[in-house]
């Protein structure tokens, strides 16, 4: 099976069979409201994820076993979450998807050495596959509709300069986000999923950034409008 991870092919030098790749878990919330049988139910989220896959030097020479590990340990030695490929996980158009991990575990060099086989434990802390990522322009006070693709909600990036020191973005059917300060003809950079707003150049006056909204993910078909000359959507598919 074809595995990509940090850039390195694994199943250049590896015969790779990925032996556990389970849901994460489905954690449902509630709360007990006074007067009401049973509890209110309140939402799902979903918990951590693992993926093993059991490699097999293709070189069954000691010392192409041994290459095959230095290389393996030079790209599993990473202190950031990277882009996992494995080749039969695609979308319903044949697009790759790819997970952001990182590997979990101990590893046994000497042991490596002898069988000439381990098995990788990659961690997922973000238990979605990403698809095809995608870019939306929206223009001045015009609704626009498009499809967000994958099969669970999606958190974008609004890229805009506003016109006015209020900024909105909305969704139809009331969802909303409004900013509010000097930043007429300047830069934002809203990230929805970590809650991070960037004004470039930055606010210098007044009572800084103001924000009158939540922010809001999107998912299926979805309609959209800013008071924004322009501003541009971009999100990368997200897959269960």
């Amino acid at each position: 099976m074809k595995v990509r991870y940090g850039g390195m092919n694994l199943d250049e030098q590896f015969e790779c069979i990925v032996t556990k790749r389970p849901l994460p878990e489905f954690r449902a919330s509630s709360s007990k409201v006074y007067g009401v049988d049973g509890e209110v139910f309140e939402g799902v989220n979903y918990g951590t994820r693992e993926i093993t896959i059991a490699v097999y030097a293709l070189d069954k020479k000691r010392r192409g076993i041994q290459r095959a590990a230095r290389d393996l340990m030079g790209i599993l030695a990473t202190h950031e979450e990277k882009k996992l490929f494995i080749g039969d996980e695609r979308d319903k158009d044949g697009n790759e998807l790819y997970r952001l991990a990182v590997p979990s575990g101990t590893f046994d060099f000497e042991q490596f050495i002898h069988a000439g086989k381990w098995e990788i434990t990659f961690k997922q802390f973000d238990p979605f596959l990403y698809g095809m990522g995608q870019v939306k322009k929206l223009s001045h006070n015009m609704w626009r509709s498009f499809e967000t693709g994958g099969n669970v909600e999606a958190w974008p990036i609004i890229k805009a300069k506003p016109v006015s020191n209020t900024f909105t973005i909305e969704k139809f059917g009331g969802e909303h986000i409004t900013f509010k300060g000097d930043i007429t003809g300047k830069k934002l950079i809203i990230n929805t999923q970590r809650q991070i707003v960037k004004v470039e150049p930055d606010i210098t006056t007044g009572e800084g950034l103001q924000l009158g909204s939540r922010f809001f993910s999107i998912e299926g078909g979805v309609t959209m409008r800013t008071n924004a000359m322009e501003a541009y959507v971009s999100w990368d598919e997200r897959w269960l």
